[in-house]
């Protein structure tokens, strides 16, 4: 029910809406025509994105699944070490008279180029705690907006406090995932979300670490509406989250409203009536509205100050960032060497426009776009585009560069 506004510099609706159009199956398209026009016999390439690999049938000669297993060890030994610092206690308990574990939902889900997935959202379980906070590292605390724009995993010690407070939360037996259930891939972890049931005697969770102490209490500072929370849902008792994340491939498929609607189912049978929570995104913000969720108070990111009066969330400073590089790449382009033998043959017209055509979103506006060639004018545009848009944003990268 709170909003954190999303003023990132790439209009986020938008590139949600290219994702849900399957924008990336078009580029792939005519990645194929330019194949059948320039005849390459072959073509080899890293590829991370599992989804992209399973659509277009593209043969795997050697496979290696990311998983930041070495990070996510790192943190989980230095869990241990601050574990007696943190501070997690909540008076609710799951009922007795709900199974446990429970499978809440079995349902299918259509992507946009026919395949059918499906999913079944489910207790967690202690066999797969470790497993559950490890997605959560990497799916969200890798990724989430805020946390990314002040590098929050480049500070051991809070990342390890995110993981100990989340250890902690799960033994209310609340939390959720989603599973893929094929016979290729059995239950699968592609989506979760650490809930978490607040009552009016619960204490403040205590937790270490400089970068997650400055994050919530910058939160705590702006976003506090002067409001009891528990007389905005008339009750004792109210649902929140600690973190909700979907895997990068699985993106698209609707997975994050399912975990939303869990508020609303799991609320009905454990006699919950609310949930309150922060939406940092407007990805995030537009599931919220969709189901429902009232806006308790809304502050853009460049309002967060620190002491100084410096803003903390640099999230509008994508492109300075890029400038800076820009910089830097002069200096080291001595001893960079690309040398490739291949040119583009000259009975090919360049530049080319490859494709038009139109794509019409869920609320029904058309986007006329074109899939066309590079040219040396917009070189600038395209190495900036593709910092924000990949270098920033790709399993591999994202954690040693953002």
């Amino acid at each position: 029910m709170k909003f954190l506004c999303d003023f990132s510099l790439i209009k986020p609706d938008f590139r949600c809406k290219l994702k849900h159009y399957g924008c990336g199956s078009l580029l792939w398209s005519a990645f194929r025509r330019k194949i059948h026009i320039f005849e390459p016999s072959k073509m080899i390439f890293t590829e991370t994105n599992e989804r992209v690999l399973s659509k277009f049938r593209l043969n795997s000669i050697k496979s290696c699944r990311p998983t930041y297993t070495r990070q996510a060890t790192n943190i989980a030994s230095l869990e241990k070490q601050i574990e007696k610092d943190i501070f997690v206690k909540l008076a609710w308990t799951r009922p007795n008279n709900v199974p446990y574990p429970n499978i809440w939902e079995k349902f299918e889900v259509k992507s946009k180029d026919g395949q059918t997935y499906k999913f079944q959202l489910e207790d967690v379980t202690p066999d797969r705690y470790d497993e559950f906070l490890d997605f959560m590292y990497v799916n969200y605390d890798c990724r989430e907006l805020m946390s990314r724009s002040i590098n929050l995993i480049s500070d051991p010690t809070s990342v390890a406090a995110i993981r100990s407070v989340r250890r902690k939360l799960l033994h209310q037996k609340a939390s959720v995932i989603i599973t893929l259930c094929d016979d290729k891939d059995n239950a699968k972890l592609v989506a979760a979300t650490t809930l978490l049931v607040v009552t009016k005697n619960d204490p403040r969770i205590k937790v270490v670490g400089e970068k997650l102490t400055l994050m919530n209490h910058l939160v705590d500072t702006y976003m506090d509406y002067k409001i009891d929370p528990f007389q905005l849902v008339n009750s004792d008792r109210f649902f929140t989250e600690y973190g909700a994340a979907v895997a990068q491939e699985y993106s698209g498929l609707g997975l994050g409203i399912h975990l939303l609607t869990c508020y609303v189912r799991l609320g009905k049978v454990w006699n919950i009536p609310g949930a309150i929570t922060y939406f940092t995104s407007s990805y995030s913000q537009r599931n919220g509205e969709k189901l429902g969720f009232k806006v308790c108070k809304e502050v853009s990111y460049e309002d967060f100050k620190d002491e100084n009066g410096k803003t903390v969330f640099p999230i509008k400073d994508t492109v300075k960032h890029a400038t800076t590089i820009a910089s830097l790449e002069k200096q080291i382009e001595k001893d960079i060497i690309v040398n490739l033998a291949w040119t583009r043959p000259n009975n090919v017209p360049y530049p080319n426009i490859w494709e038009k055509f139109e794509v019409k979103s869920k609320d029904g506006q058309t986007y006329k776009l074109q899939i066309e060639d590079v040219t040396p004018d917009r070189y600038d545009e395209f190495l900036d585009f593709m910092y924000v848009n990949y270098d920033c944003r790709e399993l591999l990268t994202r954690l040693v560069i953002c």
